[in-house]
């Protein structure tokens, strides 16, 4: 699956809407099922974010690949948000962005990722062993309120969260909720530079080895 990167700057070229359907194309070439999920590059630094948006939705949700058995749902609302659950593990990949233009667009949008995220657990209860969250954001205090939310409210499964490389070397394995030390947040390896970011779930009270 793939963790778009994070930047603050994003030009006309980036945003050109054959961008979206040319970067599509090329992962439907890959040799193993993949999905996406937008980042700032994408849509919110975009001259139209709006339009931007609705350009990365067409090109990536139409692109979805074949995961067999696996359950793939994506949020009627937003449906670049989706949620995937295979072998007992259930994997959202939720629009978790920064540089939105307001805090009100900000908190609309937490609002509809975390509806998605407890609706979809609930409707999984009882189907998974772990849970597996992506966004592109780090957690910052701008999202506290979402990651308060998602963090307390799922402490009864092992969680991991990954969003896109912010400026580090390489992979980075943290955790920056104090209260909850089982939680695992990785940072992403640059995009380009690196090779994709390998994760394994396994099974017990830590089932996630990065690498």
């Amino acid at each position: 699956m793939c963790v778009s990167s994070v930047s603050q700057t994003a030009s006309k070229t980036l945003c050109a809407p054959s961008r979206y359907p040319a970067v599509a194309s090329l992962l439907e070439e890959a040799s193993i099922p993949v999905l996406a999920i937008p980042g700032d590059q994408d849509y919110t630094l975009c001259p139209n974010p709006e339009t931007s948006l609705q350009n990365w939705i067409e090109a990536f949700v139409d692109a979805e690949s074949d995961f067999g058995d696996a359950k793939l749902y994506r949020d009627e609302s937003n449906p670049e948000a989706f949620v995937l659950l295979k072998s007992g593990v259930i994997f959202f990949g939720l629009d978790v962005v920064q540089f939105l233009k307001t805090t009100k667009e900000n908190e609309d949008l937490m609002e509809n990722m975390l509806i998605f995220y407890f609706g979809m657990l609930n409707y999984f209860k009882g189907s998974f062993r772990a849970i597996v969250v992506m966004g592109n954001s780090q957690p910052t205090a701008q999202h506290d309120q979402f990651f308060s939310n998602v963090v307390s409210e799922s402490a009864d499964k092992p969680l991991m969260y990954i969003h896109a490389n912010a400026g580090s070397e390489g992979v980075r394995q943290y955790n920056p909720f104090e209260a909850n030390p089982e939680v695992t947040v990785v940072e992403a390896g640059k995009g380009g530079e690196n090779a994709p970011t390998k994760i394994t779930v396994g099974f017990g009270g830590k089932p996630f080895v990065v690498g």
